[in-house]
């Protein structure tokens, strides 16, 4: 009996480059109402995908790409100075 191939990784769709606002609070340990204030704050970027009422009013449905996610990261880590030794 041959072996099983090894699974292959979803492959990356245009959806898969996305993620919520829970997804962002949840790789950074964080709360959902603060990276609220980062999109608010046109920190990050974000696409509102919700469908409009008929009466103009929704409720965001937030979707945030993941490469801007990862450059925030990049950009805002911050490294601890070198001890000066006497």
């Amino acid at each position: 009996m041959s072996p099983l191939p090894e699974p292959q990784p979803a492959p990356e769709t245009a959806l898969s480059r996305y993620v919520t606002t829970q997804d962002v609070a949840d790789a950074l340990r964080c709360s959902d109402d603060f990276v609220r204030e980062l999109l608010a704050d046109g920190v990050l970027p974000y696409l509102d995908i919700a469908r409009r009422t008929g009466k103009g009013k929704h409720r965001p449905k937030i979707r945030i790409p993941a490469a801007r996610v990862e450059a925030y990261l990049e950009a805002n880590t911050k490294t601890a100075p070198r001890p000066v030794s006497a």
